[in-house]
């Protein structure tokens, strides 16, 4: 393993990083074996922690050792969770950013779903996905999907597309300049890329910080609005908008329990939440935690000049 002064931001490729946090491998351990029923001990194997930097440039935090990447057999296994490949919420605004004549590469588009709703529209559009039981299944419905390397296909097809978008993979990248300027590479001048990445806003970050699928091996970056807006100015691209999803009305529960430290807030969450309270109660509530804190996921768009 490295040494501190040696370790190099993922974004910069420079030293001018530092030490933020740490977290417990056996903890990680615990948690994926709990809530996931699945053994992810051999990749923390002779770590007693994972280290968090952060790249002081562009404000980009990261995990290391970057070996602690996941592997392909451990999205088969989390690809069983109903909501895994779901479209969201930036798939819904990404879709306003795309004309009929536009042509699309989605890297990391898991079973297709948003390239199936493309091309019901149309839009030709191209997938890449590592999963090769989400690859299977995208093909079955006639999806135009290859387990291709992005690196490897835009060397084959260089600004071949008016759109790349990805959305929650960057995150699970543990080099993600060479990703994210393979992507700016297979775009036409005047293409957009758009990426889509959970936020880890300072907040949540600091009482969550044990979120078990936004640990390695599963994730190995920490975005947020500064670090997107950095990333995109390092690659002298057009910031054309940076979108964080609204707080949803689960997220407001869960940003109060992580945050609870006495029975007097308990008290006030119950009091807020429970049904027997007036709507417009609860409402004015909820209003409050979205003016307050920002939601999960956050969506960058990014113009190639």
């Amino acid at each position: 393993m490295l040494t501190r002064n040696e370790v190099r931001s993922p974004i910069t490729g420079t030293t001018n990083v530092e030490l933020v946090d740490e977290i417990s491998a056996e903890v990680a351990i615990s948690n994926y074996r709990t809530e996931y029923d699945i053994d992810v001990s051999d990749y923390f194997s002779g770590l007693k922690t994972i280290k968090i930097y952060k790249c002081n440039d562009t404000g980009y935090r990261f995990y290391y050792p970057f070996e602690l990447a996941g592997r392909s057999d451990l999205y088969e296994k989390l690809q069983s969770i109903s909501w895994y490949y779901s479209l969201r919420y930036e798939h819904q605004v990404a879709e306003k950013y795309i004309k009929p004549t536009d042509s699309v590469l989605e890297v990391g588009c898991g079973f297709g779903y948003f390239l199936e709703k493309l091309q019901k529209n149309g839009i030709s559009c191209v997938g890449l996905e590592f999963n090769e039981e989400a690859v299977k299944n995208g093909i079955s419905r006639a999806l135009n999907i290859s387990k291709q390397d992005l690196i490897e296909h835009t060397a084959i097809n260089p600004e071949a597309y008016d759109i790349v978008c990805s959305f929650q993979v960057v995150e699970h990248v543990a080099q993600p300049y060479d990703f994210i300027k393979a992507s700016v590479d297979a775009l036409k001048p005047g293409g957009l890329l758009i990426i889509g990445v959970p936020n880890n806003n300072p907040y949540l970050f600091r009482k969550d910080k044990y979120h078990t699928l936004n640990l390695p091996p599963h994730h190995m970056g920490l975005w947020d609005k500064l670090s997107l807006a950095n990333m995109g100015k390092h690659l002298n691209l057009e910031i054309e908008e940076i979108l964080v999803e609204p707080l949803q009305d689960w997220e407001i529960e869960q940003y109060i329990k992580i945050s609870i430290n006495s029975s007097i807030l308990k008290i006030i969450l119950l009091f807020f939440t429970s049904k027997i309270r007036p709507l417009r109660v609860r409402l004015m509530f909820r209003n409050f935690f979205r003016l307050k804190f920002d939601g999960r996921n956050i969506l960058a768009i990014y113009k190639k000049p």
